[in-house]
C-alpha cells in the first residue's frame, strides 16, 4: 500500500502524497478529500464531508442534547425533535 503522507525534511509539515498538499490534521484530509467519508449528526439530519466538521457542528448546535446523551448513556434517543 502507498504511504498517504510525507514529511518534507526542511520544514517538517506534513504532505499527502496523492495530492501534494500541505496538511495540518492527515486524517481529516484523507477522510474528506480522498475517501469521500461521510459523517451523519445523531442529533439531526445533516452530514459532513469531516469528523473535525461533524464535532464542531455538534458541539455549536447541540451542546445541551450532547451533555443530556452523555449523563444517560445508552438510555438516551440517537436524534432529538
Amino acid at each position: 500500500m502507498k504511504k498517504l503522507l510525507r514529511t518534507d525534511k526542511a520544514t517538517k509539515k506534513k504532505i499527502c502524497t496523492i495530492c501534494n498538499v500541505v496538511v495540518t490534521q492527515p486524517l481529516n484530509h484523507i477522510e474528506s478529500k480522498h475517501l469521500n467519508m461521510k459523517f451523519p449528526c445523531s442529533y439531526c439530519d445533516k452530514v459532513f464531508k469531516g469528523r473535525l466538521l461533524l464535532n464542531t457542528h455538534v458541539f455549536r448546535q447541540h451542546r445541551d442534547q450532547n451533555k443530556l446523551t452523555k449523563a444517560l448513556g445508552d438510555s438516551a434517543p440517537a436524534k432529538y425533535d
